[in-house]
């Protein structure tokens, strides 16, 4: 599962339990509210959906843009999606290292059309994988050390 220059992502069960506890909280505080019912029927609405969404992106990893592996060398970032797809990426400043979580978000080399095209992925410790993820964070470092 694990080689010094992959990261190989895994369906993180208390990351759907944050991103769980967070709706159900919202969901609480919208009915609880004085709205009308057909505002708090909207708003339960779009909960749903982003709660559906998030977990199939960032926690269950099936949607197709889900990143499934992330790869790295000295000189280039590589994702492997849940659709195959593989694609060269750099670390965007919108990663963020905490000691609970770390948001990663990288700008796609080269999209089609001229687009420019990023990714997330969400890390949350406790999966086997924190010796993976040190040594990313290191690379991380580097990585924006190297372009400043």
């Amino acid at each position: 599962m694990f080689r010094p220059d992959r990261l190989v992502l895994q369906v993180s069960y208390p990351l759907a339990g944050l991103v769980i506890a967070v709706h159900v909280g919202v969901t609480a505080a919208a009915l609880l509210s004085a709205l009308p019912l057909m505002l708090k029927l909207l708003l339960l609405a779009v909960l749903v959906w982003q709660a559906v969404y998030l977990l199939r992106r960032y926690v269950l990893l099936t949607h197709p843009c889900a990143i499934r592996e992330i790869r790295w060398t000295e000189l280039s970032w590589y994702l492997r999606l849940a659709d195959g797809a593989e694609l060269e990426a750099h670390p965007s400043p919108g990663c963020r290292v905490y000691g609970w979580i770390t948001l990663l978000r990288f700008k796609v080399i080269s999209p089609a059309a001229g687009q420019s095209v990023h990714l997330n992925a969400w890390l949350l410790p406790g999966l086997g994988t924190e010796q993976a993820i040190r040594r990313m964070r290191v690379q991380l470092i580097h990585s924006f050390a190297s372009r400043n």
